[in-house]
C-alpha cells in the first residue's frame, strides 16, 4: 500500500501536527478531483485553493473539530501529491512514484504566502520470486 506521510514540523510559532495517508491511484484521482470541485465552487484555482488550506492550517488544525480537521488533511494531501518526487534523473510527482516509494513530506514554514517543505522517500521492495537451487 502506498504510503505518504506529511508533518508540520515549524518552530516559530511552534506547531507539529502530522498524518499518514495511504491510498491506491484510483483513491488518490478521487481525492484531487474532488479538491478540484471545492476550488471551483470556491472561484480559485485548485493550486492556489491547496496552497491556501496548507498555509493556513496551523491557525485551524489546533482548535478543530474531527471532521475538519479530516477535510484539511485531505486538502494538504492533495496538495503533496503534486510536490515533485525529487528524483535526481526522472521528473515527476509524489503521485506519479507513490505506487513504488514511501514519501514523507516534512513541512518546516508557512509564512508571508510561502511554504517550505522538504521531501524524501523511500523505495519500497517488491516481494521477490523464491527457488532451490539443488
Amino acid at each position: 500500500m502506498a504510503t505518504l506521510t506529511v508533518r508540520y514540523d515549524i518552530p516559530a510559532p511552534r506547531f507539529v501536527h502530522g498524518f499518514i495517508y495511504e491510498g491506491e491511484e484510483g483513491e488518490r484521482a478521487a481525492l484531487k478531483a474532488a479538491m478540484q470541485k471545492v476550488a471551483a465552487k470556491a472561484g480559485i484555482d485548485t493550486e492556489t485553493w491547496l496552497q491556501n488550506v496548507v498555509i493556513e492550517a496551523p491557525k485551524v488544525l489546533p482548535d478543530a473539530a474531527p471532521d475538519v480537521r479530516q477535510r484539511v488533511d485531505s486538502a494538504i494531501t492533495a496538495w503533496a501529491l503534486d510536490l515533485s518526487a525529487g528524483h535526481p534523473t526522472r521528473y515527476g510527482t509524489i503521485d506519479e512514484f507513490l505506487n513504488d516509494s514511501d514519501f514523507l513530506v516534512t513541512i518546516t514554514k508557512v509564512a508571508d504566502g510561502e511554504i517550505l517543505a522538504e521531501v524524501h522517500a523511500t523505495q519500497r521492495l517488491r516481494a521477490l520470486g523464491r527457488r532451490e537451487i539443488h
